[in-house]
């Protein structure tokens, strides 16, 4: 997991918050297009806001550290390949 505290810095307030937020539900195993059709997001942030959120180094480095480690949770369960198989189309 990554330490939360060490991302913060020199931002506003609701950037900061919605930082967190993002990546503690990312962290919880959700969409971040579903977390920012939140209420408490959609209320506090703005279209504006929300973007220099996800174009911010910190939150980008922390989502994708993330999706790695859910990754490799997946691999460990075999279920990355039950997927492939599932996708794959039939043969001839």
């Amino acid at each position: 997991m990554v330490d939360l505290s060490q991302f913060f810095r020199h931002f506003d307030a609701t950037e900061d918050w919605l930082a967190r937020y993002l990546v503690t539900e990312a962290q919880r195993g959700r969409r971040i297009a579903d977390v920012l059709q939140d209420r408490a997001v959609l209320r506090h942030a703005d279209a504006a806001t929300r973007a220099r959120v996800l174009d911010r180094s910190d939150v980008i480095e922390a989502l994708a550290e993330n999706a790695v480690a859910q990754v490799h949770a997946e691999i460990a369960r075999g279920d990355v390949a039950a997927t492939r198989r599932q996708n794959r189309p039939p043969s001839a």
